[in-house]
């Protein structure tokens, strides 16, 4: 089962605890040795964002990034490869990024088609 990892960090600029990126190399180093993360990465600044929406037949570019809170960014994202959701949730709580942040996980619907 493939697993969608999204990192929510704080929108305010505080600055990450100390340590943070060596601990998130740890993190991401140990699960990428073992196979279950199968890709991820930081997200470029939400400055850079625009969210896309069609209303009407016409497009509606908002010079700002989706909201995930009001408290919280979308900052990055990684795919798991797990056996289950619980393992996943056991994964993402090691992520140095809950002790500021938030993570939220959903299952890929591998088997997908558009139009579904």
């Amino acid at each position: 089962m493939k697993f969608l990892m999204m990192l929510a960090e704080p929108t305010q600029e505080q600055a990450l605890p100390s340590g943070f990126a060596e601990r998130a190399r740890a993190w991401a180093s140990r699960y990428d040795a073992s196979g279950q993360r199968r890709y991820g990465t930081k997200l470029r600044s939400s400055s850079d964002a625009r969210t896309v929406r069609v209303r009407n037949g016409h497009q509606v570019i908002s010079p700002a990034p989706f909201s995930v809170g009001a408290a919280e960014r979308l900052a990055g994202f990684d795919i798991l490869e797990c056996d289950s959701l619980e393992s996943a949730v056991a994964i993402a709580a090691e992520h140095p990024l809950v002790d500021v942040g938030a993570i939220e996980i959903r299952e890929l619907w591998e088997d997908w088609e558009p139009g579904q």
